[in-house]
């Protein structure tokens, strides 16, 4: 019975550190270059929209490449000139895993205007972008396989 009970809770635990099949997906947009990163000069900041996009681009807040933004900052695009906290609202996840593929969406979003006064609304100040990508495993390793579709969005 105690060896029962052992197994039984042996079995739990591995269950409790099984990863993420997610993870395995997106690891691939965390090597090489960020997909968060300009040309501008501009320091790149970050904000992750959920833990599981922090987990895929920790390395480069590790590294140094980006660094995290401030709390309550708003996040610039490169092109707004000024002394404004540059960067990105970054955010990935899978969707339709079958078997050695599956589709990944890779999305980022910032404040395309410069700051305006304190309760000033302007329309179509943000821009998001999207880009899905068909996800490939060869060898067991999943890897970034081409861009299948885009969108830049301005809400107006």
């Amino acid at each position: 019975m105690k060896r029962v009970k052992l197994f039984s809770i042996s079995l739990a635990l591995a269950g409790c550190f099984h990863r993420s099949p997610d993870l395995a997906v997106l690891a691939p947009f965390g090597e090489g270059n960020p997909p968060f990163s300009d040309d501008s000069g501009h320091a790149v900041y970050v904000r992750f929209g959920d833990s599981l996009t922090a987990k895929v681009f920790k390395r480069y807040v590790q590294t140094g490449v980006a660094k995290l933004a401030p709390a309550g900052s708003i996040l610039y695009c490169s092109e707004v000139q000024g002394e404004v906290t540059h960067g990105y609202v970054v955010g990935v996840r899978a969707d339709s895993l079958w078997g050695d593929s599956a589709f990944a969406r890779l999305g980022r979003s910032c404040r395309r205007m410069p700051p305006t006064l304190p309760g000033e609304v302007i329309i179509g100040a943000f821009r998001s972008e999207e880009t899905v990508y068909l996800m490939i495993r060869k060898n067991g390793k999943w890897q970034v396989g081409k861009a299948i579709s885009g969108s830049i969005v301005i809400p107006m």
